[in-house]
């Protein structure tokens, strides 16, 4: 637990930690604006395509819209929001020498790896958990409740008293997926000596498979089941009438083994791996 509580004071003492807060306030509030001011384009752009069949009445734009606007924009943004601080664990140590001190104290290195897990997953909670709080507080303070219209392949309305529990599901999952992120990133800045090259290699394995992931194409199809990625969008599935828990607990489970596997592999890394700064 010392070494435990030594990680998270570690990772928050750091200046670059609070980039990921600072970006998603601001961003946040910009949308707010945005949403509030230009309320009409914002519906206009929802129901494009379906204005000459049906007729919207109501205030549509409201926090609940809103939230999922934020929700939408960001989350393919998070990941490299994420891998800065997840990224510099434990390759930052390497750098700066620390690690030779500590590793001659009677402390495991399954316990240093463990502990930096715990507390990289620490911070993604929170940052997950502000962009939540942030995003529906600010919502129903300056935009007020009201129904939700999620367009996708279908377009749905969901009442108001519908909303909230979809919200905390679609963040829940979310969190999961963004924890799949940083054990990846743990798991490169286990490998590599240098936190730039950890950091840089972690955005570019999450952006190729993120890219691999939204093709169509046969040869593509063979592999997306095996990519993380595939999965880290079934926060979606909870904005549809009829929420198939089953496909979602699968999905769920799928990024729990990347999380794992991960895991592993860094304790691997890192057990055989000769400290020599």
């Amino acid at each position: 637990m010392k070494i435990l509580f030594i990680e998270i004071y570690k990772v928050f003492i750091r200046r670059r930690s609070y980039i990921g807060f600072a970006a998603i306030l601001f961003i946040v509030i910009m949308l707010l604006v945005a949403v509030s001011h230009e309320a009409k384009t914002v519906l206009d752009f929802l129901t494009s395509n379906l204005k000459d069949s049906f007729t919207f009445q109501g205030k549509l734009v409201n926090g609940n819209l809103y939230a999922h606007i934020v929700l939408r924009s960001l989350w393919v943004h998070i990941p490299l929001l994420i891998v800065l601080v997840t990224g510099d664990l434990v390759s930052g140590e390497y750098q700066s020498g620390t690690f030779r001190l500590v590793l001659s104290r009677p402390v495991s290195r399954f316990t240093i790896i463990s502990s930096k897990f715990i507390a990289g997953f620490i911070y993604v909670a929170l940052l997950i958990v502000f962009l939540a709080a942030l995003s529906l507080g600010l919502g129903y303070l300056f935009l007020g409740k009201g129904d939700l219209l999620v367009t996708n392949d279908t377009i749905n309305i969901f009442e108001a008293d519908d909303v909230l529990w979809r919200f905390i599901l679609a963040y829940s999952f979310g969190i999961l997926s963004m924890l799949t992120v940083a054990s990846l990133s743990i798991m490169l800045s286990t490998l590599f000596d240098n936190s730039i090259t950890a950091i840089l290699m972690s955005l570019a394995i999450v952006i190729s498979l993120t890219f691999l992931s939204t093709f169509n194409i046969p040869f593509i199809n063979i592999i997306k089941p095996f990519l993380f990625t595939t999965y880290m969008g079934g926060w979606q599935s909870f904005f549809a009438f009829d929420v198939n828990m089953q496909h979602i607990v699968f999905e769920a489970i799928i990024l729990v083994v990347h999380i794992v596997a991960f895991y592993i592999l860094s304790l691997y890394i890192f057990l055989r791996k000769d400290i020599l700064t």
